[in-house]
């Protein structure tokens, strides 16, 4: 922080100042003393003026009073000139650092009387300096202070909770480092470069840009600009407030209205459609009953065949659309996954290595055997799809104890629950596709092979019971999806 604020002092002080190290080394230069001097930063001031500087140092480290020196000193015209030397300990907290003032000696002769004074005023502004450090600390906003170039001279401590930098790694920088799409408005994603004209046309407005962490991801934010003078200079002080949570609600909210639209939709459809296959089914019944000649069998057998799949696609439809009447009783849940799996083992094929692992404790749930035993179904199903050469598929039934302050926003209230782990080792998903993956009528699958239902059906049927869902996958590890059920005694 002292060099921050030294930087934001002296910046536009025309007398030559330096930053040290109690041990001599240049931590910051004023832009006067860069014009006057030929000097670096982190050059050693006692190997270039000798041990005598050395004892003024220590002196100096001593005392918050000026203390004086003449050195000399060599500038661009390589003309080596005499100086009076000022300097006194700066201290802010566990930093301590030394300030040095260079004055030609007919300056210094001249106004030695105001040397007290202008010290005293350089100490009061740095203890201003450090107020406002402390209060703009205390926002949870990242606030940055830069001059007209983009270089930050101040940053508060919030950038290290929100962007992973610390303020050391900062300040002196350019703010575009911080801000890819810099001051860009939504929606132009080709600015990738630092534009003042934007910072200006900012100043008094809030902008919703896309700003960058220290790890490389992104994410948006709303920035707003203001400006201040200070010493002829203008510098532009920016707050950034972090839009990741406001967003991540704004497309939950999207999503949960999507999904009420579609499951209204398909209600509908699914109501009027099984009226419609209850009348063909009972006349196709009918048909098969008075017509006894083979040819013709055949054929009604074949209709009734897929009438009834058609009732099965809209025992789907109205499960996806929560318009189906849940049967929840209290069952033992190892019971119901182990009877299951008679079924549906004789179902997936001889390639298929299927494991149940029921753990002790308490595995009684809130559940619907029928349509338990039709999720359960469903995950198989699409396990032996993502393994069509061969593989694993292992179920776990196991009680555990779910916070409530989880970080899943499915969880509504902590408690005791019954888990279902379905675990394949198959392909896998991409994030893409898992992010996807219980949205209605969306598959993988080719044209004819499923119908995107599977997964929204049992996500559905799940959230009605009162419990929740969710999927674990990791392209070539294979895919865990992991239903829990409110816990019953």
């Amino acid at each position: 922080m002292i060099s921050a604020s030294f930087d934001l002092i002296t910046h536009s002080d025309k007398i030559p100042s330096l930053l040290l190290s109690v041990e001599g080394d240049i931590l910051a230069l004023n832009p006067a003393a860069k014009k006057r001097f030929c000097l670096q930063q982190n050059q050693n001031l006692v190997t270039l003026f000798g041990s005598g500087f050395e004892r003024f140092l220590s002196f100096c480290s001593g005392s918050r009073d000026n203390l004086f020196s003449r050195q000399k000193l060599k500038g661009p015209d390589e003309v080596m000139r005499e100086y009076r030397c000022e300097g006194a300990a700066i201290v802010f907290g566990d930093e301590k650092a030394i300030l040095l003032r260079f004055k030609s000696i007919e300056r210094s002769l001249a106004g030695f009387s105001r040397v007290n004074q202008e010290h005293g005023e350089f100490r009061d502004k740095a203890l201003s300096e450090q107020r406002l450090q402390t209060v703009i600390d205390a926002a949870l906003d990242i606030i940055i202070l830069s001059d007209q170039t983009g270089k930050i001279i101040l940053v508060n401590k919030a950038i290290k909770k929100i962007m992973g930098y610390s303020t050391e790694e900062v300040v002196g920088q350019n703010v575009k480092m911080l801000m890819p799409l810099e001051f860009s408005e939504k929606g132009d994603p080709q600015t990738s470069v630092y534009d003042h004209s934007k910072i200006e046309q900012s100043v008094g407005a809030v902008r919703e840009v896309v700003a960058r962490r220290k790890d490389g991801s992104q994410y948006v934010a709303n920035l707003s600009v203001g400006t201040s003078r200070f010493v002829n200079e203008t510098y532009y002080t920016c707050i950034i407030h972090d839009l990741s949570e406001y967003k991540n609600i704004e497309l939950r909210l999207q999503q949960s209205q999507k999904m009420e639209a579609l499951g209204k939709l398909s209600g509908g459809v699914a109501h009027d459609f099984n009226n419609l296959l209850s009348v063909i089914i009972g006349r196709l019944e009918f048909a098969r009953e008075n017509i006894k000649e083979e040819t013709t069998d055949r054929h009604i057998r074949a209709a009734l065949s897929a009438a009834d799949k058609g009732a099965g696609l809209i025992d789907q439809l109205l499960s996806f659309s929560r318009q189906k009447h849940l049967n929840n009783e209290v069952l033992n849940l190892g019971t119901v996954v182990q009877e299951a799996l008679e079924m549906i083992g004789r179902g997936l094929g001889e390639h298929i290595d299927i494991s149940l692992e029921i753990r002790n404790g308490e595995i009684n749930a809130f559940a619907d055997a029928v349509q338990l035993n039709n999720a359960l179904i469903n995950l198989a199903t699409n396990a032996r799809d993502a393994m069509p050469e061969a593989g694993k598929l292992s179920i776990l039934v196991e009680p555990v104890v779910v916070d409530g302050d989880t970080e899943d926003e499915r969880v509504k209230n902590g408690g005791r629950y019954v888990r279902i782990a379905v675990t394949d080792s198959g392909s896998g998903m991409s994030e893409d596709v898992k992010k996807q993956a219980v949205e209605p009528f969306y598959t993988t699958k080719e044209v004819g092979e499923g119908t995107g239902l599977g997964l929204s059906m049992v996500h559905g049927y799940v959230e009605q019971s009162g419990g929740f869902m969710n999927i674990e996958s990791t392209i070539g590890e294979g895919t865990t999806v992991n239903l829990y059920f409110r816990g019953a005694d």
